[in-house]
């Protein structure tokens, strides 16, 4: 891609930027015409602003010929469920996003996502998008189950929520990902929404007493007692 970038290149440097969620190229420059940000995903003959590097580059067997660089990015971004690159012209430079897969294996244990979540991010990684409806469907579980689970996903800006409510409600993979220091306010969000769960059903020994929670000696491991009442 950076390849690309160079063999297109008007003037100036080429930029590479790497985040946790995605690859950036800024190329200086415009795409050249008869192209367009369209034409970039259908096939396309190859337009070179520097046909002497392109050539020397094809005879070397590092590049093809055929305008077949933008077809493979997004080819291969599907081929290993990622969304397709995005292709923008802002101000003087050309731009070239390429997403990576941010939710890792690793990532999605320190976040503590038990194996129905995950299943809902693979849905979404290969369908581009889920409804509630769909996640009842797909995951066997009930309406209310599928609510707080979203939610979750949607807390901890693992899912972006589309629309406000209603049957055109549908959730998307969040795409700024996991920034620096963001990790630990996530994991906290899980574990808070567990606990307010528990409290809520009465797992694990809790009971509710005039609004309080009170945890038995089983659970807390202590002994607790009231105040008496006068």
């Amino acid at each position: 891609m950076d390849l690309g970038a160079t063999l297109h290149d008007s003037a100036g440097a080429v930029q590479v930027s790497v985040f946790a969620d995605r690859v950036e190229v800024w190329n200086p420059g415009a795409l050249l015409p008869p192209l367009t940000l369209e034409s970039l995903r259908q096939p396309h003959g190859s337009i070179a602003r520097n046909p002497r590097i392109c050539e020397a580059l094809f005879l070397g067997h590092y590049i093809e010929k055929h305008g077949t660089g933008t077809l493979m990015m997004i080819r291969e971004s599907l081929a290993h469920a990622l969304p397709e690159p995005d292709f923008a012209q802002r101000g003087g430079e050309f731009t070239i996003t390429v997403w990576r897969d941010w939710l890792t294996d690793a990532v999605m244990d320190e976040l503590g996502l038990n194996e129905r979540q995950r299943k809902a991010i693979a849905f979404v990684k290969t369908n581009g998008r889920i409804t509630n409806k769909e996640y009842q469907g797909d995951l066997a579980v009930s309406k209310p189950t599928a609510s707080r689970d979203l939610e979750l996903l949607r807390r901890i800006k693992v899912f972006t929520k589309v629309g406000s409510t209603g049957k055109g409600t549908y959730y998307v993979l969040s795409r700024k990902g996991l920034t620096k220091g963001s990790m630990g306010s996530s994991v906290c969000e899980v574990a808070a929404h567990r606990m307010r769960q528990k409290c809520a059903t009465g797992e694990r020994g809790h009971k509710r007493d005039n609004g309080n929670i009170w945890g038995t000696p089983e659970t807390t491991g202590m002994s607790m007692a009231k105040t008496p009442k006068n």
